[in-house]
Parts: C-alpha cells; sequence; structure tokens
C-alpha cells in the first residue's frame, strides 16, 4: 500500500489532463457512485476525479478525489477539498467491479459536475458516471475520513492491505490531523540563531543547580519549558520543543563537566593528601623507631647506674 501511494504522487505529478466531464444528481444524502473501471481494456491505473458543486442552491465547492487500481485488488485513495461543505468523503468498493464513490450530506439536484482527468494521455479504464447516481454499495477496500471545510489532503486511509494515517485534517493550519501519522523522516527547519548552540557561549547565563532546583520547586517543569497544562491547552511546537530540548540537554552537558573539572580538582587533592599521608606514616614509623632505640639507650644508663 505505501508504496503505491508513492507512485501515485510521481504519476501525478505529470501533466493532467481533463477528459471527460458529466451532470449528475442525487436521490438524497449518503453514499453514490460516481465513477469505476468498468471500461473494455486494462481496468488499472491511477485517475483523478474532481466532484464540483457550481452554485445555485448550494455553496461552490469541490472534492478532488485521486484513485489507483493495480492489477489485484490493491487499491488506494487520497483527497482534498475546495471550500466543500456537502461533499464529505470518499472510498473504492468492489461490487463485481471496483467503483469510486462519494458521500454527500444533501440531496443534490442541480448545477453538479463530475470531471475525469486522464496522466499523460493513459487511459485506466476507469468511467465516469453522469445523471442520477447510484447509490453506493459492495465491499469497502479504501476509505478516507471526512474532509469538510478544508484546502488540504485528508485521510484516514482505511484499506485492506494497511493503515498508513488515522486521523481527520480538520483545516486550520496547513496541515492537521486528529490521529497517528506515521513517517520514517521528518525535517524541520530552524531560524538563524534559533538552535542553542549560544549555551556555549562565554556570555550564558548558566543557571546553578540550586537555582535550578528552587525552580522546578516552585513550578514543577524546567526552566524555558512548557508547563504540561500549557501543552494540553496549545499544543507544542515539534521543532521549538526540539530545540528547548536540546538548549537542555547543553546545559546539562555544561553541569556535566563541571562536576568533572570538581571530581578531578578534587581526585588530585586527594592524591596530593595521600600522598602527603604515606609521607607521615612514614615519618611516624622512623619516630617511633627513635624512640624505641632512645628508650632501649635509656634502659641500659639505668642499669649502670644501679
Amino acid at each position: 500500500m505505501k508504496n503505491t501511494i508513492i507512485i501515485i504522487g510521481i504519476l501525478l505529478s505529470h501533466t493532467l489532463t481533463a477528459q471527460t466531464e458529466t451532470s449528475f444528481t442525487t436521490s438524497g444524502a449518503g453514499w453514490f457512485r460516481v465513477g469505476g473501471w468498468t471500461a473494455s481494456g486494462s481496468n488499472r491505473g491511477a485517475v483523478r476525479v474532481a466532484v464540483s458543486l457550481r452554485g445555485g442552491s448550494y455553496t461552490p465547492q469541490t472534492l478532488v478525489v485521486d484513485a489507483f487500481k493495480n492489477w489485484s485488488s490493491d487499491v488506494s485513495i487520497k483527497v482534498w477539498g475546495i471550500n466543500n461543505t456537502y461533499i464529505e468523503q470518499a472510498r473504492i468498493v468492489d461490487d463485481g467491479d471496483y467503483y469510486l464513490e462519494v458521500y454527500f450530506d444533501r440531496q443534490v439536484v442541480s448545477n453538479a459536475t463530475l470531471h475525469l482527468y486522464t496522466i499523460e494521455g493513459y487511459s485506466s479504464g476507469f468511467e465516469l458516471m453522469s445523471g442520477a447516481l447510484q447509490t453506493g454499495s459492495g465491499t469497502v477496500k479504501s476509505e478516507t475520513g471526512e474532509v469538510i471545510k478544508t484546502n488540504f489532503f485528508s485521510n484516514s486511509l482505511v484499506s485492506a492491505a494497511n493503515i498508513i494515517a488515522e486521523g481527520d485534517f480538520v483545516g486550520k493550519n496547513d496541515l492537521e490531523v486528529q490521529g497517528t501519522i506515521e513517517s520514517q523522516k521528518v525535517k524541520v527547519t530552524a531560524q538563524p540563531g534559533s538552535v542553542p548552540d549560544y549555551v556555549f557561549s562565554t556570555n550564558y547565563e548558566l543557571k546553578t543547580l540550586k537555582e535550578v532546583e528552587d525552580f522546578i520547586n516552585a513550578n514543577s517543569h524546567l526552566p524555558n519549558i512548557p508547563s504540561s497544562k500549557e501543552i494540553e491547552s496549545n499544543g507544542q511546537d515539534v521543532g521549538e520543543l526540539q530545540l528547548k530540548l536540546l538548549e537542555k540537554i547543553e546545559e546539562l552537558t555544561l553541569y556535566v563537566i563541571e562536576q568533572n573539572n570538581t571530581i578531578e580538582s578534587l581526585t588530585v587533592g586527594y592524591k596530593k593528601l595521600e600522598a602527603k599521608n604515606k609521607r607521615l606514616l612514614e615519618e611516624n614509623d622512623d619516630i617511633r623507631a627513635m624512640l624505641v632505640n632512645l628508650k632501649q639507650e635509656l634502659d641500659k644508663l639505668k642499669r649502670g647506674v644501679k
């Protein structure tokens, strides 16, 4: 499934050409069939379908669907909305043939069109429906989450092979997901001067460990790190938090270096004291031996006097 999606991305970066346009209506709200891989031929490949309401009784809006089917039952689907409020989801179903279906939250009676785009003239065997659309049915092979009032990609990609991402893109920012994103690599850029190598500057005011301890006791979190309440209420910029954590790591490195220097200094002092103590013990042994000799001489003198 993941490899399939990569293939779609490569294909759709090429020239797209409008091939077919049809008008349609629906009998009510719900899932309706907008097209399928039903033409004679290969019946596989990538397509882009735009489902549009052009105004009139409806707010102008479009749901763009990129769909792919290979030789076997592997399929994938990716969608994004353009001011869409009534066209909410898309899915691929197996109902003998493979079909693309879209969910409408109300009946569509006029000013509605389907647009099919080919990729550099490639024919996938996909055909658009027209007129009164057939109600959706069949075994769901891949389905998106809701895509409402957004101009961005949305997945909650559910397929028979794998789940790539869960959740809905809600559209307040460039990309929002209420759920889980799986990725092998994420690159976050940084503004000049924001990377905390400034910690190693000679004029950086590193707090003493006593000051850090007092801050933690008073606030229950590290200095310059947001509290749990702040993150729970406002979220957290991943790049910004990574830089703050790096700042703490670099400060911790300075504390470790300072502690190591202290330990080395104490070790040198200890070794000096140890050597001095050894000399004193040796001198003490010499003095003790001298006293023993003096005592023996004194005892001899005493015996001579008698």
